[in-house]
Parts: C-alpha cells; structure tokens; sequence
C-alpha cells in the first residue's frame, strides 16, 4: 500500500507537490506537463525531420553502394494508402550471380528519417547485402501519420521487397520505439500466421534491435525515475502520476493507448507457442536476435535488453551487446559490425561464394546486370 496513491484524497497529492515545488505563475497540470515534456515527445509525433535528396548519398570512402530512391504503398484500402519515401542503397543489382542477395531493412526510430539507415552501411557491406529503408508514416517525406499500429506498413515494405525487388532474405534492423513494430511483426509469424499469407517462407532471417523496451508503460516509469525536477528526484508516488499524464497526452494525440505496447509479452507468447509445437504452420518461429543495449540510455535501461534477451532465448538464438552510449547519437561501425558474425550464421548467401559465381556476368561499369528497375516517383 506504500506507494498506491489511492491512500490520497482525490487531488491531495498533486495539490501537495505543487504548493511545494510548483512554480506560482502556472498550473501544476502545466507544471507537471512541461517536466515530463521530453517523455511525451519521444513518444508523439515530432516535427518532421527535413533532408534533401542528395543527402541519401552514401559515402564513395566508406562503401561502394549506389542508392535509388522511390515510394511504396503504405497499408489501407484504394484510395486511402499513404505513400512511404524510401531507398535502396546496393552494390550493383540483386542478383550476384545465380545467388540472390540479401537485404537489411532499417525501421528508423520515431524522430528520426530513413538517414540513419546508412550507419549499417558497412554492416551490409560486410554480408554482401543490400540496404532498403523507408520514412515512417508522419516522418521524413511520408505521407500519413506517425501511429502505434504500423505493423501492416511494415509489412507492405516487405512483400514489396520479396515482389518488386526479387529479395528473398531479409535482416530486419529496428531501433528505438520502432523495435516494437519489428517485434510485432516477427512474432505475428507463430501467433497470426494468417497476417503473414502473402509472404513466402518466413523470410525475415534475423532481427537486431538497437536498445528495445519491454514495454510503454516501463519505459515511462523508468524514463520518469531519471528525470530531475527542480534539482529533486521524482519520488515513487509521482511517478506513477506522470504515468497517467503521459499515457492521456500520447493517448489523446496518436488516438491509440500506448500502454497497450507490450513487446515483451509478445515474446514470451511466441517463444511458447513456437517452442510447443502449436504454431502453424509448424515451422514457424522466432527468428535469431541481436540486441544492442546503451549503458547510459536515458530512456530505456539495460534492463529492458536484457528482459528481451531472457525471454527471446526461450524461442531462439538471441546475443546482446552493451556499449557506452545514450539513447540518441551516432553508433560507430565497431559496435555495429558486432552483429555481423551471428546474422552470417543465419544466411543463406555466402558473399565470397557468390562473387565468384558472378565473375561471368559483370558489365563494363562493374555492376551486376539483370536487377529489378526501381521507379522514382511518389513523394519525392
């Protein structure tokens, strides 16, 4: 009973607090707000990143990679699908070969734009793979808004990248809040395989995440506990208030609630369905994991890694890295390439294997012939 705030008279509590620490030319709902103000914007709809085109460039020092930029039909009935910008960054044409290649699809985190999809640039050239990334509805050149529910996008990018692109195996990369987008969407394979019927064979073969949550409603309290306020420390009881002022504001602008994000849950329901032998089909289950968790995440804890790591192991392969770092910033190639060992396990494509098959069919510019013809147009 210590910490419910149900031992309170209605209003007591936050009367208290802000005739103690509130400023006196504000309301203590504006108060309590404006202190809370950076938890509520990492998970609403920020203002919209600006790039320009030329920025999808990659660097000729670092890789090799072309890069092409295009729109794909987001999720929606006729005439109410949104646009998604995204591009494709590859080292000649799919093919390679008589061998496919594979592709990382980067979800970018929710302030953020497709740009930062090109920090596993050497990552993918390292497994011979491509690199495909998109702007979240709401974000970037998207068309749409920024939601909870944006696992059908996902999943429109994917069958677009098996169709369109001739990909068949794909290294999903998620960071931040969108590593519950790709949770949901791998874990959607053992407990609603019928969301999956257009895509063939379980394609996605690997996931990252790069410093996932177990949940909104953790994340917050956690989130809450590292807040200063005027210098003070946030005792338990507030704590639980801003979780109830965070959810309504999230709640009120995205029309969703975001406590219902649980992708922890969602794990430890795929990792026993998968492992007892009821999924269906029957050979469904989670794929590997490679989890990135920041030491000094100012959001998201190692412990919500390390919760994810404990539960995905239940279902498959899972390995975490910790690294020196916050929840924002660049990661540098060393740590990302981590991951490159145990995503190679779960390839198929051999990179060497298949450039050597592919001596016969180079072109006079080096790159490979025979790929798919990538439209531009949509929103850019």
């Amino acid at each position: 009973m210590g910490n419910d705030i149900s031992v309170f008279e209605e209003g007591e509590l936050e009367k208290d607090f802000w005739k103690a620490y509130g400023p006196k030319n504000e309301s203590w709902t504006e108060f309590f707000a404006r202190s809370f103000a950076g938890l509520t914007k990492i998970l609403m709809q920020p203002s919209r990143m600006e790039y320009e085109a030329s920025d999808v460039e990659s660097r000729s020092e670092d890789t090799d990679f072309r890069h092409q930029l295009f729109s794909i039909p987001g999720a929606g009935g006729e005439g109410e699908r949104h646009q998604l910008a995204a591009a494709l960054w590859s080292q000649g044409q799919n093919r390679v070969g008589v061998t496919p290649r594979p592709v990382v699809l980067y979800l970018h985190t929710n302030t953020r734009c497709l740009l930062d999809a090109k920090e596993v640039l050497p990552v993918c050239d390292e497994l011979g793979a491509s690199l495909l990334a998109f702007d979240l509805p709401g974000c970037g050149h998207s068309e749409g808004n920024l939601t909870f529910q944006m696992t059908q996008d996902l999943h429109q990018v994917v069958l677009f990248a098996h169709r369109e692109l001739g990909y068949k195996e794909i290294v999903l990369w998620a960071r931040g809040m969108s590593t519950a987008i790709a949770v949901e969407y791998c874990t959607n394979s053992v407990l609603k395989p019928s969301t999956h019927t257009p895509c063939p064979d379980y394609s996605i073969k690997f996931i990252v995440l790069d410093t996932p949550y177990t949940s909104v409603k953790q994340m917050v309290v956690d989130g809450s506990k590292a807040i200063k306020c005027f210098g003070l420390s946030i005792p338990e009881t507030m704590v639980r208030i801003a979780c109830r002022v965070v959810r309504g504001k999230v709640s009120a602008r995205l029309g969703s609630d975001p406590f219902d994000l649980k992708p922890l849950r969602l794990v430890e329901a795929a990792a026993e369905q998968g492992g007892s032998g009821r999924a269906e089909p029957a050979n469904a289950s989670l794929p590997p994991c490679h989890i990135f968790s920041a030491q000094n995440d100012d959001y998201i804890p190692l412990s919500h890694g390390h919760d994810m790591q404990q539960a995905w192991r239940k279902g498959a392969e899972c390995g975490l890295q910790e690294f020196p770092g916050r929840h924002f910033g660049e990661r540098n190639t060393e740590l990302l390439l981590g991951a490159v060992n145990d995503i190679k396990s779960s390839l198929v494509f051999d990179k060497q294997k298949a450039e050597a098959e592919a001596l016969a069919t180079v072109n006079v510019d080096g790159f490979m012939a025979g790929g798919p013809k990538i439209p531009w147009a949509g929103v850019w």
